[in-house]
């Protein structure tokens, strides 16, 4: 018929009569089994169209026979149930996806709604193994079986109004297993209409949520034991930014409750209005670049308290979207303290500089006076006798003290204000130590303490600033003869160690305890304090040794116990080093014996007669410097000498002398030694003038330790010597002579 011509494609009837349908079956020519199938019962077979399409046809057909038993004709029926066996392909693979499904599906009758409700018709296996009840006990049931005592009766309630209205249906609810064990679900209903439009069944699917809303109990009850605002927003492609998580604490802090839907348009609207789009803007660029939120902003709460806030978040990666976690802070407090440290530095640098108009108006006006007192108390040493040259004496002696004193506190001030400048210059360091211990041996030998030095006895070349090292160095060592008793030992050693110098100094003195050491770099401090102290000093030389090394990049180490003596070390770095920023060189366990010294050590300490080095390839002759100086002088006594042979009578050794450079005159003549008055702030002396005394005359000044006459150096006629070198005193009286 036509139907037959339409399903395979065939134009005109003429074209199909006498064809084997066969020859229409997709897979090949297989007629005896194909009929053998067809007689037995119907069959569904795949069938190739004659314009190329295809059909699946169900195919039924009677056999007919003529008066011999011979097959005369087939009779039979092709229906196409192409659209049929689509559905079911369809319905196959739905069905094995809601099996394999991690949810619990299960389908029920469309009705009915009341008691005792739709029977479930179907389960899958997420559906057993979340509830215990296998299909066989679930289905003919209704779903019922899974509520139990803490089952939201108002979640119920809202479900049966949504299947009444025929309607989807999405909540929460709290359902029991088989054991009788409550767990949490996300459940979601839907209906499902047949082709009247009737819903003839619903469709339930649902989700075991319990450990994850465990978990963001956790969390939540984590988030809320923060000091601050816990928060989620996300930063969408749009430019759109929507909270979707805020921590209860913002009911505390800002005093707004914690709906995320809403809270960035209720926070930002009690922000300042010049810092709201600063606000948005920073989310914005954090949200486009990826990166970490951080912003400061005022907050106005709704009892009409400003208080700071900080918000920060760090960003990650969600499915297109950039999600921020992160937390508000309330710094109200932390702003008021910077406030209070920003007025406190100003105060600080007002003081400052009040402190430096003081020292400024303290070393004219103390200095001043004081330098004609110490000079006007050496004449009158030099012309009284008896009981008034010993008050003139105490006079001098009390005032250059007290300059001293003076000296120190402004230095130090220097120091702490940052004013003091290193000045490094290239020369040999172990030198400038020799110096310095030769020049301490009139007052160790005066106390009979036996002071040693000991060097590797190679130069220690290197750029360095003299004047602070020199300071440094002297302090140490004046202290170490000062508290060590008579016939004690003092010991100074230096090396050279990776990037830089160390310098140890070293007695058998009193030692400290370790009450003492904490508080021994302190300005102001000394082992022994009060009116009935056993040792003077202004306690400023220590604080001022550890700045200066400090400042030079090194550091200050002490070994100390009472009765015992003391050990200090300084470690200081090279200027180059220095300028490259080394780290401060520290002491390794290899660098020193057993006892702290140096290697090689020497052999004979403080003889006269020079240092001999006890190891090494070669023996070289290390020899003392000869410096003759007035303890503390306004007029300064300069004369070394590097001789053995004694020049004139060696005197008290004073700190200010040391610090005038290049006053050394290095002339040595048989029979002529003459010395240098480096002029410096005496009454007697005119600025661009200085004085040359004879031998014989400077033995009788240092014998009456005074200067009976002053001369013009012009007219001894020295100035024009070759022999001579230079002598610059720039630095005392404003020109060179």
């Amino acid at each position: 018929n036509e139907a037959l011509l339409s399903l395979l494609g065939v134009d005109r009837e003429e074209d199909l009569l006498g064809q084997d349908l066969t020859e229409f079956v997709a897979g090949g020519n297989f007629r005896d089994d194909l009929l053998q199938e067809v007689q037995a019962d119907k069959i569904e077979v795949e069938f190739e169209r004659q314009d190329g399409g295809a059909f699946v046809g169900l195919v039924s057909a009677e056999s007919t026979y003529d008066e011999e038993g011979e097959l005369a004709y087939h009779d039979g029926t092709i229906t196409d149930i192409t659209d049929r066996k689509e559905k079911e392909w369809r319905l196959r693979v739905l069905s094995e996806a809601v099996e394999q499904a991690k949810e619990a599906v299960l389908i029920t009758e469309g009705e009915p709604l009341e008691e005792p409700g739709p029977r479930i018709e179907y389960v899958n296996r997420a559906y057993e193994e979340m509830t215990g009840y296998s299909e066989e006990e679930a289905v003919g049931e209704t779903p019922r079986i899974l509520q139990g005592p803490e089952t939201d009766r108002g979640v119920l309630d809202s479900l049966r109004e949504a299947l009444e209205r025929g309607e989807e249906w999405e909540g929460e609810a709290i359902n029991y297993n088989k054991k009788g064990k409550p767990y949490r679900v996300e459940w979601n209903v839907s209906p499902v209409r047949g082709e009247n439009g009737e819903i003839e069944h619903w469709v339930s699917v649902q989700r075991d949520v319990t450990e994850e809303r465990e978990r963001e109990s956790r969390l939540r009850g984590l988030a809320n034991s923060i000091p601050g605002v816990v928060f989620q927003f996300v930063g969408q492609n749009s430019g759109a930014h929507e909270f979707t998580f805020v921590g209860e604490q913002a009911e505390d802090l800002l005093g707004l409750s914690p709906e995320p839907e809403t809270f960035l348009d209720r926070v930002l609207a009690r922000v300042p209005s010049s810092q709201r789009e600063e606000v948005l803007r920073s989310i914005g660029e954090a949200a486009q670049r990826v990166e970490p939120w951080h912003q400061e902003f005022l907050f106005e709460t709704p009892a009409g308290e400003r208080i700071w806030v900080l918000g920060t978040a760090t960003p990650e990666r969600r499915s297109g979207d950039i999600a921020f976690n992160g937390v508000l802070l309330d710094i109200t407090e932390r702003k008021r303290r910077e406030e209070d440290l920003i007025e406190a530095r100003q105060e600080a640098e007002q003081a400052a500089r009040l402190k430096s108009a003081m020292m400024a108006n303290m070393s004219h006006e103390i200095r001043t006076p004081l330098t004609s007192i110490i000079g006007f108390s050496e004449m009158m040493v030099e012309e009284l006798e008896g009981k008034t040259n010993t008050f003139a004496e105490r006079v001098r002696t009390s005032a250059e003290r007290l300059m001293e004193t003076l000296n120190s506190i402004l230095e130090l001030s220097k120091l702490e204000a940052g004013a003091h400048t290193l000045q490094f210059k290239s020369f040999d360091l172990a030198e400038l130590i020799e110096e310095i211990v030769q020049l301490a041996r009139p007052e160790a030998e005066k106390q009979t303490i036996q002071l040693r030095l000991e060097t590797t006895g190679a130069p220690l070349e290197g750029r360095w600033d003299r004047t602070a090292l020199r300071r440094a160095v002297e302090n140490l060592l004046s202290n170490a003869i000062k508290f060590t008793p008579e016939d004690g030992t003092v010991t100074v050693r230096i090396r050279p160690i990776e990037k830089g110098a160390e310098i140890e100094v070293e007695d058998t003195g009193i030692g400290m305890d370790s009450e003492q050491v904490e508080s021994l770099f302190e300005a102001f401090k000394q082992a022994s304090e009060g009116l009935d102290r056993e040792y003077e000093g202004s306690g400023l030389g220590l604080s001022i040794v550890r700045q200066l090394i400090e400042a030079h990049g090194g550091s200050i180490e002490v070994e100390t116990e009472k009765g015992e003596g003391s050990r200090f070390t300084l470690l200081v770095l090279e200027g180059r080093a220095l300028k490259e920023g080394a780290e401060p060189p520290r002491r390794s366990p290899s660098d020193v014996d057993s006892k702290g010294a140096s290697q090689p050590t020497l052999r004979k300490h403080g003889d006269l007669g020079g240092l001999e080095e006890a190891e090494g390839p070669s023996r070289r002759k290390i020899r003392p410097s000869r410096t003759l100086i007035r303890r503390n002088p306004p007029i300064r006594l300069v004369r070394r000498a590097r001789s053995n042979s004694k020049v004139g009578e060696l005197i008290e050794i004073g700190r200010r002398a040391l610090e005038l450079p290049y006053g050394y005159l290095t002339r040595i003549e048989e029979g002529v030694q003459q010395i240098i008055l480096a002029a410096g702030n005496h009454p007697l002396i005119q600025p661009g003038k200085q004085c040359v005394l004879s031998e014989s005359y400077c033995r009788k000044t240092v014998q009456q330790r005074g200067v009976l006459t002053i001369r013009d150096a012009r007219e001894e006629g020295w100035l024009g010597d070759p022999a001579y070198e230079k002598f610059q005193l720039g630095t005392y009286v404003g020109e060179e002579v």
